[in-house]
């Protein structure tokens, strides 16, 4: 695909997740490129690298030239200026996903598919090229890699096997080259056996072709030893599992070998980089690497010679010998992952003090803020850091450095930061970013300065006295770039929504504005923008003089993408109705090659998405695509797509599913084929949770037959995990009660059900399961009490009995059933109550138990009880504060008076720390 679109396109882009084979594809590609056309110049460049080509030499370049850039995510302004430059040659651009705040997050868009711009960073040139990206999407290959290894290597690798591969590792082809080595050599893919392969790669037999040696150069093999690799790779792996490359000296000191021997590693390519930063060649690597040094000795061995306290240690080495960069490298460590969160906690633990001393030096702001954010996220005691972020003199400091800042977005990534950890210390700095934002005159630069704020810093800003509002509206009157002002009305629009509908705002420009833009993607998004601040400045920009149902039918039908028109015409009924009515009915509108257009759309998703935008504007089309829509359905080989689809197309209008079933087209024994093919039953609940209910009978016939049924039951017997039987179940019967009886009345059904439960040993989902199966049949479920009385009764741990009984929140009657059965202990209960020493244990218990609605009459079991176990909580940690603030929140929504009791009991310095992260929902609390 990537060949053929370079015969006609420019630039071709590519995206993937980590390890998703696109290095592999980039490499193929270009090799492909050189065996295919000899003379055709072909050229590889990784941001991975520090070294970049001169801008000037690829302006240089002819035109059949190509240039391959791998890694753009890892400097996306190089890439940028890559493309904002006149190059003759043609690109394949190759990124990870890019970053959240760059990319569209709006999950109902994504479910769309729609690709418009929501974000601030969105309209760059790397943007649009990336919204036609190819995904590489490693859960396709990994099917096959397996295949094609098992063949190759004459391997033995059974169906469960497999699949459990595909399950654990399939979103990374790297890992599963690894379970597959250690398949091969130690006849398992579990952890432990990967890890023990990642140790036979770093510690082969000295100087052989084996392991990492394989990748060196012959007469480069002799000149480093295992050991020495292992240290260099094991020092950098800490840090590369975060993609933070590390000085070269640093490296060389810490592991103490001879620069030669790290250069046969970078010359290899087993490391990455060049000059000053060396990293590895993946961060999955270097998460393997970390894993397996904790857990095979000979590596652990060796990494206790780099730090005793391997791997937070080599991370607070690094710190006191570079404090330069302490805040850089804080900034880069993600706090989404666990592995960040605990490398952060550590480190502030440790060089809290350094660190403190670091912000306060740092002089690039927007790191400041990104180191202050993550740590935020992260920390579980704030106190010292929200100090020193509130102390005067670093209040002070931060002011000088707004001063002498340019960049509005930096500032404003620095305030966001400060307010993660203090919104008194971001309200102190407001003012001074104040000043900016009223003397700068780019629209744009505004809007990227605010895209980090949460709402509660945009609400004290526009508290802000100084903050010249009227201005800001007339520099958006004057802006004739529609997308820098739909920009700022995404970071701003409904704080702004008074002053847009005042005399400041001259509809007029701003209509004027709109009708010389020529994408009709970026007219949608920014009207959509201009609606959610005010949706009567919309009504007047669609309704005025300068741009009208004239000017947008003109538009619409000079717009080769039908999927872009679609969701145009919906934007626009959404405001108006009669305005979309008007478009559809223009002398302008061509609606004839509109619907053909519709009608070639290729891709199932991208029909679906245009059906889902025209229905709410005209049914008429609706039904003219119905067959079309069947045929392509009937095309598709993805079970899951289809059902997809069809529930898609069916959230718009119930209608949209009802005609194209009606159709006749749609091929139901292919679907029931496809349905007996599945062979999980997790997938099978996934699938039937997806396909829409529908008073036409198109999915319950499948369900009701022989067949099926007696596929279910063999997939209960040698698939399903204990919870999902019940899953299945409730799916199963959402759309056919008869198919559920017809499965339950199966011959060794019960007896399947009762030896999974007696197996199961998880409170937790012998909850969920016998809430599940009640909702399908409670005859049924009372069969299952006596088993599930005694499990209760023995279990020691009150906080799974607790977790059981959170999945019953409601259910009066399940609960009734088993607290009134004659087995039920409920003097044991209130004895592991009693035994409970962990004070947020036994707050998560009791919010849990009254949650469910159990009670007793002892009175033993109460909140107050907690007053004899209650120990001074001031030393309660961040993990344990979010367990009582999440189980007092969910107990408040039920039983607000037990709630406010448990709340009496905390320590006034615990209840300002749930306060302070808003875990206390009710404001009188």
């Amino acid at each position: 695909m990537i060949l053929r679109k370079l015969r006609t396109e420019g630039v071709v882009a590519i995206e993937g997740i980590a390890a998703s084979g696109k290095s592999v594809i980039l490499n193929s590609v270009g090799y492909k490129l050189l065996v295919q056309a000899r003379r055709r110049p072909v050229y590889y460049v990784s941001l991975k690298d520090e070294e970049r080509p001169r801008i000037g030499d690829m302006v240089a370049l002819p035109k059949f030239a190509i240039v391959i850039v791998d890694d753009c995510h890892l400097d996306i302004a190089f890439a940028e200026k890559i493309l904002s430059m006149a190059l003759q040659c043609h690109l394949v651009l190759a990124s990870r996903p890019l970053a959240p705040d760059s990319r569209n997050n709006d999950e109902e868009d994504r479910g769309l598919g729609i690709g418009t711009p929501r974000s601030l960073t969105k309209r760059t040139q790397l943007d649009e090229a990336f919204n036609d990206a190819i995904r590489i999407v490693p859960d396709d290959v990994a099917s096959d890699l397996i295949d094609l290894f098992a063949e190759k290597r004459a391997v033995s690798i059974s169906y469960k096997t497999k699949n459990a591969i595909i399950e654990q590792y399939e979103e990374n082809l790297m890992l599963v080259t690894w379970a597959l080595d250690s398949i091969e050599h130690h006849h398992s893919a579990d952890t432990e056996n990967v890890a023990l392969t990642a140790a036979d790669w770093l510690l082969p037999d000295a100087y052989t072709a084996q392991g990492f040696y394989a990748s060196v150069g012959i007469n480069d093999r002799n000149k480093i030893s295992p050991e020495t690799a292992a240290k260099l790779i094991l020092t950098l792996a800490p840090f590369y599992r975060f993609e933070i490359p590390i000085d070269r000296q640093f490296l060389l000191n810490v592991s103490a070998a001879d620069p030669s021997e790290l250069d046969i590693l970078l010359k290899s390519r087993i490391l990455s980089g060049r000059m000053e930063s060396i990293g590895l060649a993946h961060s999955v690597l270097a998460n393997v690497f970390v894993d397996s040094a904790r857990r095979i000795d000979r590596l652990h061995q060796i990494a206790s010679t780099i730090s005793v306290d391997y791997p937070h240690g080599v991370l607070s080495l690094y710190l006191q010998r570079n404090f330069s960069r302490s805040c850089s490298v804080i900034a880069r460590i993600p706090t989404w992952e666990s592995e960040g969160i605990e490398a952060l906690r550590r480190l502030f633990a440790t060089e809290s003090q350094a660190i403190l001393r670091a912000l306060h030096m740092e002089n690039d702001i927007e790191i400041t803020g990104d180191c202050i954010r993550s740590l935020a996220d992260a920390v579980e005691h704030k106190r010292d850091l929200k100090l020193r972020i509130e102390d005067t003199k670093f209040i002070d400091s931060i002011i000088k450095k707004i001063t002498l800042q340019h960049d509005l977005r930096k500032v404003g990534r620095c305030l966001d930061g400060i307010a993660a950890i203090s919104k008194g210390a971001a309200t102190r700095l407001l003012p001074e970013f104040v000043k900016k934002i009223n003397a700068e005159s780019d629209v744009e630069a505004i809007a990227r300065s605010l895209a980090y704020f949460d709402s509660y810093t945009k609400r004290e800003l526009m508290k802000d006295a100084t903050l010249d509002k009227a201005l800001l509206v007339h520099k958006l009157s004057k802006e004739k770039d529609i997308s820098k002002i739909g920009m700022c009305l995404l970071s701003l629009g409904p704080l702004l929504s008074s002053t847009l509908e005042s005399e400041e705002l001259d509809i007029e420009s701003l209509a004027r504005s709109f009708c010389e833009t020529e994408k009709l993607s970026d007219i949608i998004w920014s009207l959509d923008m201009l609606a959610r601040a005010s949706e009567r400045v919309a009504l007047d920009v669609i309704r005025s003089a300068e741009f009208g149902p004239d000017a947008l039918a003109r538009k619409a039908s000079a717009e080769p993408n039908a999927f872009v028109v679609a969701n145009c015409l919906s934007t626009i009924h959404r405001l108006d109705k009669q305005t979309a009515a008007r478009v559809l009915d223009s002398a302008h509108f061509r609606r004839r090659e509109f619907i053909k257009r519709l009608e070639d759309l290729q891709e199932l998703e991208v029909l679906t998405a245009a059906i889902w935008h025209i229905a709410s504007v005209s049914y008429e089309i609706v039904v003219q695509l119905a067959p079309v829509f069947a045929h392509r359905l009937n095309a598709e080989s993805d079970l899951e797509k289809i059902f997809n689809a069809l529930r898609f197309a069916g959230s718009q209008n119930p209608r949209i599913l009802a005609t194209v079933l009606g159709t006749g087209i749609l091929d139901a024994e292919k679907i029931e084929r496809r349905l007996l093919d599945v062979s999980s039953v997790d997938h099978l609940a996934s699938l039937l949770l997806t396909f829409p209910k529908s008073k036409v009978r198109f999915i319950a016939p499948i369900l009701e037959s022989d067949s099926f049924t007696t596929h279910v039951n063999q997939l209960f017997r040698t698939d399903a995990d204990f919870p999902e039987i019940a899953s299945c179940l409730q799916w199963v019967h959402g759309h056919s009660e008869v198919a559920t009886e017809r499965i339950m009345s199966a011959g060794d059904f019960k007896t399947v059900l009762m030896e999974g439960l007696s197996r199961e040993t998880d409170l937790g989902r012998i909850g969920e399961f016998y809430a599940d199966l009640a909702w399908v049949s409670e005859e049924f479920s009372m069969e299952l009490v006596p088993t599930i009385v005694q499990k209760l009764n023995t279990e020691q741990d009150v906080v799974k009995v607790a977790e059981f009984f959170r999945f019953l929140e409601l259910q009066d009657r399940l609960v009734a059933m088993l607290i009134e059965s004659p087995d039920f202990d409920s003097e044991a209960l209130d004895r592991k109550l009693e035994s409970e020493q962990d004070f947020a244990r036994l707050v998560g218990s009791v919010c849990l138990f009254y949650q469910a609605r159990l009670s007793f009459e002892d009175a033993s079991f109460s909140a107050m009880n907690l007053e004899s176990k209650k120990k001074a909580d001031k030393d309660i940690n961040e993990e344990d504060l979010e367990s009582i603030g999440e189980s007092l929140w969910s107990l408040a929504q039920g039983n607000r008076n037990v709630a406010d009791t448990i709340l009496s009991l905390l320590e006034p310095e615990t209840l300002e720390r749930l306060r302070e992260n808003q875990y206390l929902p009710w404001p009188e609390a």
